[in-house]
């Protein structure tokens, strides 16, 4: 991998982690884009990079979380499901629905056209609450509909803007929400993938300045990419996500069939 394709996937990772357009997606498009073939290198590029979108949340709501002990146990409610759900199914995910460009593609549509139906039938009510607000029970509801997003085009961050819609919280306040789960939920999934990465014997230090340029950029762009949704949300709904994931899914359909 040279620098020009680690800046190319620190852009797409730290644009996609955050925002509900699936970074998994995302990062396998990119790497067939690229002409990339799955190696022991590219599997630990991604893990690394994806740290990198991590800290960006850690930098931008580390204290928010700290200072409200409320928030934390939500957050702790919300990963719990999630987790569980992670752990059981890992090898499955990483050896079946991973390699299934059919669920990828049909999961990116369907989320997509999810969100288009939400706005239409619930994004016209007054959405009042905000993260502060989130009982027990949404918190535990929270963290299991994130665990969809353990399937390939799904979007953590999707799935959770959509649930909370419906259940009347801000879009902005959600996004939010969304942004900080995230820390412990990818700081898990990426220490798991670790785990398994590092059983294996080959070396990554002749690559360490397309690791250490790819973690900077998507570290930055996260930053951004984060602060742009919340404004964003705060004036617009989400079905400008839909459509994107619709045209999209529907463009790489039609190239499958070509």
């Amino acid at each position: 991998m040279n620098i020009f394709q680690a800046v190319i996937f620190g852009i797409v990772e730290g644009i996609s982690e955050f925002l509900p357009i699936s970074s998994t997606f995302h990062l396998l498009l990119t790497k067939d884009a690229l002409g990339l073939a799955d190696s022991f290198f590219l599997n630990n590029f991604i893990v690394i990079i994806q740290s990198g979108a991590i800290f960006a949340a850690i930098a931008l709501y580390a204290k928010k979380i700290l200072l409200n002990r409320r928030l934390i146990i939500n957050l702790l409610l919300s990963f719990f499901p999630t987790a569980v759900i992670g752990l059981l199914g890992h090898s499955f995910i990483k050896d079946t629905l991973f390699s299934s460009t059919t669920t990828q593609l049909v999961s990116f549509i369907g989320v997509g056209i999810l969100f288009l139906v939400a706005e239409k039938y619930f994004g016209k009510k007054d959405q009042l609450l905000t993260s502060d607000q989130i009982t027990t029970k949404d918190a535990l509801l929270i963290g299991l509909a994130q665990s969809f997003a353990i399937i390939p085009g799904v979007s953590r961050s999707g799935i959770v803007l959509l649930f909370m819609l419906w259940r009347g919280y801000k879009r902005s306040s959600s996004a939010e929400y969304t942004f900080m789960l995230g820390i412990p939920t990818l700081l898990a999934a990426s220490a798991l993938d670790m785990l398994g990465l590092i059983q294996q014997t080959e070396s990554i230090t002749p690559l360490l300045m397309p690791l250490a340029v790819g973690w900077i950029v998507s570290f930055v762009v996260a930053l951004f990419a984060m602060k742009w949704l919340v404004e964003y949300l705060k004036k617009h709904s989400l079905s400008i996500f839909g459509w994107y994931r619709i045209i999209v899914g529907l463009f790489l359909v039609l190239l499958t069939l070509l």
